[in-house]
């Protein structure tokens, strides 16, 4: 799925929302394309039902419950279509959609962003099943997940305060994580961290017990949309060729990783270093800037950086970059932005 958006790789480690948006549409564009290939051979009592379900899908705001569902056509791309069946879960999907959109329009006032916070899990149960997976994989044993839809008032308050901490100190993100992110999950689990998956492209999770102060939170969130927004772009335009039987060091995690993963890591620790020196420098006004075991903001930066500088080195040495990719490592040296 390759539309190159060639601008995605400049200055393409920060936030950048009319570009989200243009990714958005390609990535809903490719997706009815794709729909569109799979059901040319129809059966005629169902042509119009189906082009009708085409044309809502058109408009659906690059949902993930669209994404999920396709994943779901995609992995049956071999058998033959069943179509009522087809056209009922295909008929879920932009129902479930729709309820979603209306819940995040209801939650505006709340948090002052157009997002559904806190949904059921509903068809998202792929997602929760890969990232229970490949959690089982890295530690060793069985894990679990608990969705929560009801969330506590303290957890209220974490949110909307990590949310105007983010709009105080880098609007220019959280103008981004508006275009990008429709779901946001809130789990409890003693194993499984935050994550995001392309399978449902446009929903994150976070960790209940990695949010506890709205500077957590707030940090929490980028990361996590920082990881959906990369996902687009590479989807969109590679930016390396690596394949992930390759393996290497990696700057979060014990365990050797593909370059996908490790590019994953430098990008988003790059934000994370623009984001916290943020905090660090510019007025405080009132917020509560605290974070877990009485942390500090410099050791903080000093641990991105150390990280970053490994991610980078690694990314550097190792990738098998794109033209794009080429663009978008030259940048980032040529400006100093990772020393």
């Amino acid at each position: 799925m390759h539309r190159n958006i060639r601008s995605t790789t400049l200055h393409a480690w920060l936030p950048a929302p009319l570009q989200s948006e243009q990714e958005n549409l390609a990535l809903q564009q490719w997706i009815c394309d794709a729909v569109s290939k799979r059901i040319s051979n129809i059966d005629i009592a169902f042509t119009s039902k189906v082009h009708a379900l085409l044309e809502r899908t058109r408009t659906s705001n690059c949902h993930p419950a669209i994404f999920q569902w396709y994943n779901g056509v995609k992995a049956a791309n071999n058998q033959e279509i069943d179509w009522p069946v087809f056209i009922e879960r295909w008929e879920h999907a932009l129902e479930a959609a729709s309820a979603s959109q209306s819940r995040a329009k209801e939650l505006q006032s709340q948090y002052d962003v157009v997002i559904d916070i806190a949904p059921a899990q509903d068809a998202m149960m792929p997602t929760i099943k890969k990232a229970i997976l490949m959690a089982k994989k890295a530690n060793g044993t069985d894990c679990e997940i608990e969705v929560l839809t009801d969330l506590e008032e303290d957890l209220q308050f974490i949110i909307r305060e990590g949310i105007k901490i983010i709009q105080n100190f880098w609007p220019e993100m959280l103008a981004e994580i508006k275009v990008t992110l429709k779901q946001l999950f809130i789990f409890k689990s003693e194993k499984v961290i935050g994550f995001v998956d392309f399978g449902s492209h446009g929903s994150i999770w976070l960790r209940e017990s990695a949010i506890r102060t709205p500077l957590q939170f707030a940090e929490e969130l980028i990361h996590e949309c920082s990881h959906m927004r990369l996902n687009a772009m590479h989807a969109l335009n590679p930016l390396f060729s690596n394949p992930d039987s390759e393996l290497f060091t990696s700057p979060l995690r014990p365990d050797r990783r593909p370059m996908f993963g490790v590019f994953h890591q430098m990008f988003v620790l790059l934000r994370l270093k623009k984001f916290f020196t943020n905090v660090h420098t510019l007025p405080r006004n009132g917020y509560d800037l605290s974070l877990k075991n009485n942390i500090t903001i410099d050791s903080k930066l000093d641990k991105i950086q150390q990280n970053l500088t490994v991610g980078f080195d690694v990314v550097q040495n190792h990738a098998q970059l794109t033209t794009s990719g080429h663009i978008f490592m030259e940048e980032l040296t040529a400006n100093n932005i990772v020393a």
